[in-house]
């Protein structure tokens, strides 16, 4: 006996979430279900082999499928309609913002990408010309993703369903709603991603814990509790973008709709009166 047999165990655990998907989400359950089998395969056979075969381009990898992504997942979920345009607007602008920190911090603050054995094995053995600040660039970028998507469409399906209940609202009180909701929202993200990151850390966070000879300053300039500080931080800052330009873009084209429906009932009530 090598080790214990594990696999079964998360097959159960993946049918009951599959189950609880399907049954409370119905056909938005499956398309969330078909989006997530999508997103897992661009990062494994798209992502992942660029960045093993084109060492020099991750950067530039990891933002094109971050974006595709993003496509991908509001078309299918949410259709072709202001409500999915808006989201991704602000997803793509946070993703874009946290893009623009994460590969200013990376650099500024000297993270190395070593956090972990894994990364000392694969620049060894596999990895030996890539430089793994490209690598954590990737690995930030890509924990912030589901975060920044899941607050620009609440933002979004928001304005969007008022739109549709009082076809009247105007652009100002669209965007004002808007951020009233990303005001909500952006307290319960930000935790979920720094608890997020934490949770990954207990190991680690309880070691240092356990030994209060350690002087804390030494301890939080680690290159290890550093990154993960950066993780948490930049990805909450693209959240915390994507809530404006998501509450902006999405009031913005919901408006420009409403004038253009109404340009269009005037024109063809004006015709049937000439007739």
């Amino acid at each position: 006996i090598s080790d214990y047999e594990r696999l079964p165990g998360v097959v159960w655990i993946f049918a009951l979430f599959v189950f609880l998907l399907m049954l409370l989400g119905r056909k938005t359950g499956i398309r969330s279900l078909l989006v997530l089998g999508i997103a897992i395969f661009l990062i494994i056979k798209v992502l992942i082999p660029l960045i093993l075969q084109y060492h020099h381009a991750i950067i530039f990898s990891t933002i094109l499928v971050s974006s595709v992504i993003v496509l991908i997942t509001q078309f299918m979920i949410n259709g072709f309609n202001a409500k999915s345009y808006g989201a991704i607007i602000g997803t793509i602008g946070g993703i874009l913002v946290a893009s623009f920190l994460a590969m200013l911090a990376i650099h500024s603050i000297f993270l190395t990408g070593f956090e972990n054995e894994f990364s000392t094995m694969l620049k060894i053995r596999y990895l030996k010309d890539v430089d793994f600040k490209d690598i954590l660039f990737a690995g930030v970028i890509l924990g912030a993703l589901g975060a920044v998507m899941d607050v620009a469409i609440s933002i979004a399906s928001a304005q969007y369903e008022m739109k549709q209940l009082a076809p009247k609202t105007n652009f100002v009180e669209l965007f004002t709603s808007g951020m009233n909701i990303g005001k909500d929202v952006m307290g319960t993200m930000a935790n979920t991603l720094v608890l997020a990151y934490m949770g990954s850390s207990l190991p680690l966070i309880l070691l240092i814990s356990s030994q209060p000879e350690l002087s804390m300053a030494n301890t939080l300039n680690a290159n290890m509790i550093v990154t993960e500080i950066t993780r948490s931080l930049i990805g909450t800052i693209g959240l915390l973008v994507a809530i404006p330009l998501t509450a902006f873009a999405t009031a913005f084209l919901l408006s420009k709709k409403s004038k253009r429906l109404r340009r269009r009932t005037l024109r063809t009530e004006k015709t049937i009166s000439q007739g």
